[in-house]
Protein backbone atom coordinates (compact mmCIF):
# COMPACT_ATOMS: atom_id res chain seq x y z
CA UNK A 1 0.00 0.00 0.00
CA UNK A 2 2.91 2.30 0.86
CA UNK A 3 3.81 2.35 -2.67
CA UNK A 4 0.76 2.82 -4.04
CA UNK A 5 0.38 6.22 -2.26
CA UNK A 6 3.65 7.46 -3.62
CA UNK A 7 2.51 6.33 -6.62
CA UNK A 8 -0.66 8.51 -6.51
CA UNK A 9 1.44 11.36 -5.13
CA UNK A 10 3.02 10.77 -8.35
CA UNK A 11 0.25 11.37 -10.67
CA UNK A 12 -0.53 14.82 -9.04
CA UNK A 13 2.46 15.99 -10.60
CA UNK A 14 2.31 14.54 -13.88
CA UNK A 15 -1.45 16.08 -14.20
CA UNK A 16 0.43 19.32 -13.37
CA UNK A 17 3.05 19.15 -16.13
CA UNK A 18 0.36 17.98 -18.89
CA UNK A 19 -1.89 21.00 -17.34
CA UNK A 20 1.10 23.59 -17.87
CA UNK A 21 2.07 22.31 -21.52
CA UNK A 22 -1.47 22.84 -22.43
CA UNK A 23 -2.05 25.70 -20.24
CA UNK A 24 1.12 27.56 -20.15
CA UNK A 25 -0.19 31.20 -19.35
CA UNK A 26 -2.08 29.74 -16.37
CA UNK A 27 0.46 28.10 -13.96
CA UNK A 28 0.09 30.03 -11.32
CA UNK A 29 -2.83 28.59 -10.86
CA UNK A 30 -2.06 24.73 -11.71
CA UNK A 31 0.51 24.81 -9.22
CA UNK A 32 -2.17 26.39 -6.56
CA UNK A 33 -5.24 23.84 -7.39
CA UNK A 34 -3.23 21.19 -7.75
CA UNK A 35 0.14 20.70 -5.78
CA UNK A 36 -1.02 24.03 -3.35
CA UNK A 37 1.91 26.47 -4.16
CA UNK A 38 1.32 29.85 -3.51
CA UNK A 39 3.05 32.73 -5.82
CA UNK A 40 5.47 32.62 -3.38
CA UNK A 41 6.53 29.53 -3.99
CA UNK A 42 5.63 27.83 -0.38
CA UNK A 43 3.12 25.11 -0.35
CA UNK A 44 0.43 24.50 1.57
CA UNK A 45 -1.71 27.38 0.18
CA UNK A 46 -5.46 27.95 0.52
CA UNK A 47 -6.93 24.16 -0.09
CA UNK A 48 -10.44 25.25 -0.61
CA UNK A 49 -9.89 24.84 -4.70
CA UNK A 50 -7.48 22.24 -4.14
CA UNK A 51 -7.87 19.06 -6.26
CA UNK A 52 -8.04 15.57 -4.51
CA UNK A 53 -6.40 12.61 -5.52
CA UNK A 54 -8.18 10.18 -3.00
CA UNK A 55 -6.65 6.75 -3.24
CA UNK A 56 -9.17 4.25 -2.41
CA UNK A 57 -7.97 0.76 -0.97
CA UNK A 58 -10.03 -1.90 -1.71
CA UNK A 59 -12.62 -2.99 1.47
CA UNK A 60 -15.37 -4.36 2.19
CA UNK A 61 -15.01 -7.89 2.70
CA UNK A 62 -12.91 -9.76 5.34
CA UNK A 63 -10.61 -11.21 2.70
CA UNK A 64 -9.93 -7.69 0.96
CA UNK A 65 -6.27 -7.48 0.36
CA UNK A 66 -6.53 -2.83 0.37
CA UNK A 67 -4.81 -2.57 -2.40
CA UNK A 68 -5.43 0.85 -4.53
CA UNK A 69 -6.78 0.04 -7.24
CA UNK A 70 -9.16 2.93 -8.00
CA UNK A 71 -8.45 6.70 -7.32
CA UNK A 72 -11.21 9.44 -6.71
CA UNK A 73 -10.40 12.85 -8.11
CA UNK A 74 -12.53 15.16 -6.62
CA UNK A 75 -12.76 18.64 -8.20
CA UNK A 76 -14.29 21.56 -5.66
CA UNK A 77 -16.71 23.75 -6.99
CA UNK A 78 -14.56 26.71 -6.34
CA UNK A 79 -11.33 25.02 -8.74
CA UNK A 80 -10.86 27.71 -11.39
CA UNK A 81 -10.45 24.48 -13.83
CA UNK A 82 -13.47 22.82 -15.90
CA UNK A 83 -14.07 19.21 -13.97
CA UNK A 84 -13.30 18.12 -17.91
CA UNK A 85 -10.38 19.59 -17.81
CA UNK A 86 -8.75 17.41 -14.74
CA UNK A 87 -10.42 14.54 -15.56
CA UNK A 88 -8.57 15.06 -19.33
CA UNK A 89 -5.24 15.72 -17.57
CA UNK A 90 -6.02 12.60 -15.69
CA UNK A 91 -6.96 10.23 -18.21
CA UNK A 92 -4.58 8.08 -19.67
CA UNK A 93 -1.86 8.94 -17.53
CA UNK A 94 1.06 5.65 -16.63
CA UNK A 95 1.67 5.34 -12.92
CA UNK A 96 5.04 5.85 -12.20
CA UNK A 97 6.71 5.73 -8.48
CA UNK A 98 7.45 9.05 -7.34
CA UNK A 99 10.91 8.11 -5.32
CA UNK A 100 12.08 4.87 -8.09
CA UNK A 101 11.00 6.70 -10.91
CA UNK A 102 9.23 3.40 -12.03
CA UNK A 103 6.81 2.30 -14.10
CA UNK A 104 4.18 0.13 -13.01
CA UNK A 105 2.49 -0.52 -16.62
CA UNK A 106 -0.79 0.74 -14.92
CA UNK A 107 -2.33 3.35 -17.05
CA UNK A 108 -5.64 5.86 -15.18
CA UNK A 109 -8.90 5.05 -17.04
CA UNK A 110 -11.95 6.96 -15.62
CA UNK A 111 -14.85 4.36 -14.84
CA UNK A 112 -18.73 4.62 -14.20
CA UNK A 113 -18.64 1.99 -11.81
CA UNK A 114 -19.44 3.21 -8.36
CA UNK A 115 -19.33 0.42 -6.24
CA UNK A 116 -16.36 0.80 -4.32
CA UNK A 117 -17.33 4.45 -3.64
CA UNK A 118 -20.35 2.92 -1.27
CA UNK A 119 -17.62 1.63 0.54
CA UNK A 120 -16.24 4.85 1.66
CA UNK A 121 -19.94 6.25 2.36
CA UNK A 122 -20.34 8.51 -1.31
CA UNK A 123 -23.78 7.70 -2.55
CA UNK A 124 -27.39 8.08 -1.25
CA UNK A 125 -28.19 6.25 1.64
CA UNK A 126 -24.73 5.57 2.62
CA UNK A 127 -24.28 8.44 5.28
CA UNK A 128 -23.30 6.66 8.90
CA UNK A 129 -22.14 8.23 12.18
CA UNK A 130 -19.42 5.81 12.89
CA UNK A 131 -15.74 6.19 10.69
CA UNK A 132 -12.55 4.61 10.34
CA UNK A 133 -9.22 5.12 9.26
CA UNK A 134 -8.05 2.91 6.38
CA UNK A 135 -4.83 5.08 6.00
CA UNK A 136 -4.01 6.78 9.33
CA UNK A 137 -4.22 10.56 9.81
CA UNK A 138 -1.84 12.37 10.32
CA UNK A 139 -1.67 14.70 13.19
CA UNK A 140 -0.09 18.41 14.22
CA UNK A 141 3.07 17.55 15.64
CA UNK A 142 2.16 18.90 19.05
CA UNK A 143 0.21 16.17 19.48
CA UNK A 144 2.94 13.24 18.41
CA UNK A 145 3.60 10.44 20.53
CA UNK A 146 7.16 11.13 22.55
CA UNK A 147 9.62 8.57 20.31
CA UNK A 148 11.24 5.92 22.74
CA UNK A 149 14.97 4.63 21.61
CA UNK A 150 14.87 1.00 20.57
CA UNK A 151 18.03 0.63 22.22
CA UNK A 152 16.65 2.61 25.73
CA UNK A 153 12.95 0.76 25.41
CA UNK A 154 12.85 0.20 29.33
CA UNK A 155 14.40 2.81 30.74
CA UNK A 156 12.07 4.93 28.90
CA UNK A 157 8.94 3.13 28.88
CA UNK A 158 5.60 5.32 29.01
CA UNK A 159 3.68 4.87 32.21
CA UNK A 160 -0.34 4.81 32.01
CA UNK A 161 -0.44 8.50 32.51
CA UNK A 162 1.69 9.31 30.17
CA UNK A 163 0.23 7.05 27.12
CA UNK A 164 -3.41 8.65 28.37
CA UNK A 165 -2.28 12.46 27.94
CA UNK A 166 -1.15 11.23 24.23
CA UNK A 167 -4.18 10.15 23.26
CA UNK A 168 -6.73 12.85 25.08
CA UNK A 169 -4.17 15.28 22.94
CA UNK A 170 -4.68 13.35 19.71
CA UNK A 171 -8.49 13.39 20.09
CA UNK A 172 -8.65 16.86 20.24
CA UNK A 173 -6.51 17.28 16.97
CA UNK A 174 -9.11 14.72 15.87
CA UNK A 175 -12.04 17.40 16.17
CA UNK A 176 -9.75 20.17 15.14
CA UNK A 177 -9.51 17.87 11.84
CA UNK A 178 -12.48 17.89 11.58
CA UNK A 179 -13.73 21.20 11.67
CA UNK A 180 -10.66 21.74 8.59
CA UNK A 181 -12.46 19.61 6.65
CA UNK A 182 -16.18 21.16 7.42
CA UNK A 183 -17.88 18.78 9.05
CA UNK A 184 -20.11 20.47 11.62
CA UNK A 185 -21.55 17.15 12.89
CA UNK A 186 -20.94 16.79 17.09
CA UNK A 187 -18.28 13.89 17.82
CA UNK A 188 -19.83 12.09 20.35
CA UNK A 189 -16.50 9.01 20.84
CA UNK A 190 -13.17 9.37 19.13
CA UNK A 191 -10.87 6.34 19.87
CA UNK A 192 -7.24 6.64 18.27
CA UNK A 193 -4.04 3.84 18.09
CA UNK A 194 -1.34 2.90 16.68
CA UNK A 195 -2.87 -0.42 15.01
CA UNK A 196 -5.34 -0.92 12.52
CA UNK A 197 -9.30 -1.39 13.71
CA UNK A 198 -9.24 -4.35 11.05
CA UNK A 199 -7.32 -7.50 10.56
CA UNK A 200 -6.19 -6.70 6.96
CA UNK A 201 -4.98 -3.12 7.75
CA UNK A 202 -1.33 -2.07 8.45
CA UNK A 203 0.00 -0.20 11.71
CA UNK A 204 0.47 3.72 11.39
CA UNK A 205 4.97 2.86 10.74
CA UNK A 206 4.05 1.68 7.66
CA UNK A 207 2.82 4.99 6.14
CA UNK A 208 5.73 7.09 7.27
CA UNK A 209 7.65 6.30 4.40
CA UNK A 210 7.96 8.58 1.66
CA UNK A 211 6.05 11.00 3.28
CA UNK A 212 7.00 14.27 5.25
CA UNK A 213 5.14 13.11 8.40
CA UNK A 214 7.11 11.21 11.04
CA UNK A 215 5.03 8.20 12.30
CA UNK A 216 4.42 9.44 15.72
CA UNK A 217 2.24 11.89 13.91
CA UNK A 218 0.00 9.38 12.34
CA UNK A 219 -2.89 7.71 13.75
CA UNK A 220 -5.21 5.41 13.77
CA UNK A 221 -8.95 6.84 14.00
CA UNK A 222 -12.41 5.83 15.20
CA UNK A 223 -15.07 9.02 14.90
CA UNK A 224 -18.41 7.92 16.69
CA UNK A 225 -20.92 11.28 15.48
CA UNK A 226 -23.99 12.29 17.12
CA UNK A 227 -25.91 12.44 13.41
CA UNK A 228 -24.68 10.14 10.08
CA UNK A 229 -22.14 11.64 8.25
CA UNK A 230 -21.26 11.54 4.22
CA UNK A 231 -18.60 10.49 2.52
CA UNK A 232 -15.96 10.84 1.12
CA UNK A 233 -14.32 11.78 3.99
CA UNK A 234 -10.56 12.62 4.78
CA UNK A 235 -8.74 14.30 7.34
CA UNK A 236 -5.52 15.55 8.74
CA UNK A 237 -2.78 16.91 7.81
CA UNK A 238 -2.15 14.31 4.60
CA UNK A 239 -5.10 14.28 3.49
CA UNK A 240 -3.87 15.54 0.20
CA UNK A 241 -0.92 12.62 0.14
CA UNK A 242 -3.56 9.80 0.51
CA UNK A 243 -3.21 9.90 4.42
CA UNK A 244 -6.45 9.98 6.73
CA UNK A 245 -9.12 8.16 3.93
CA UNK A 246 -11.83 6.98 6.47
CA UNK A 247 -14.79 4.86 5.57
CA UNK A 248 -17.89 4.05 7.25
CA UNK A 249 -18.69 0.85 9.58
CA UNK A 250 -21.73 -0.27 11.53
CA UNK A 251 -21.43 -0.27 15.20
CA UNK A 252 -19.63 -3.39 17.09
CA UNK A 253 -17.74 -4.61 14.19
CA UNK A 254 -14.04 -4.64 13.81
CA UNK A 255 -11.11 -5.83 15.95
CA UNK A 256 -10.09 -3.45 18.27
CA UNK A 257 -6.57 -3.99 19.97
CA UNK A 258 -4.51 -2.92 22.51
CA UNK A 259 -1.88 -0.01 21.86
CA UNK A 260 1.80 -1.45 22.34
CA UNK A 261 5.14 0.21 23.58
CA UNK A 262 5.53 3.11 21.29
CA UNK A 263 8.81 3.44 19.04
Amino acid sequence: MRTSLRTARADRFRCQRLLQSALPYRKAEIDRVLVGRRPDGQHDGPTSERVRIIPLPSIGHSHADRAIRRVLVEVPSSCPFRPEDIAWAFSGLELIDVETGEAHEIVLTPTDSVSMWRHYGVGEGTETCTWRTVTPVALPDAVGRRRIDPARKVGQAKGGAERADEQRGAAGAVVQAMRHVAVRARVEAIRVQREPFEARGERVEEFAAGTRFPHRRLWHVEVSFAEPVFGPLVVGDGRFLGLGVMAPISTGGGNHTRDGDDL
